[in-house]
């Protein structure tokens, strides 16, 4: 449950963003103690995102397309619809209130 949410927020952070077409750019952020470093890309229409997560040196790999979320995390497949970290998201916000 915690990779998903790990992953959930990743993603999320990386839905707010503008996709360059065509170039690769990396990317850091912060989130519950562990730096995401990524390369986000579209590639035939759908965003990919990847890259490590540290401490740990965990490798991620999401793709992004018809509102869902495939990959992997540390080795470990991950899918869920892209609409479950809006929900998520909103729960958050409301519990920090």
């Amino acid at each position: 449950m915690r990779m998903l949410l790990t992953i959930s927020a990743t993603v999320a952070a990386l839905a707010g963003t503008s996709a360059i077409a065509a170039s690769s750019t990396e990317t850091t952020f912060e989130h519950d103690g562990y730096t995401y470093i990524y390369k986000s890309e579209v590639n035939d229409g759908r965003k990919v995102i990847s890259g490590r997560r540290f401490p740990g040196n965990v490798p991620f790999r999401l793709v992004v397309n018809n509102g869902r979320v495939r990959g992997t995390t540390d080795g470990r497949p991950v899918s869920f619809k892209l609409s479950e970290i809006e929900s998520l998201n909103a729960g958050e916000q409301i519990a920090a209130r």
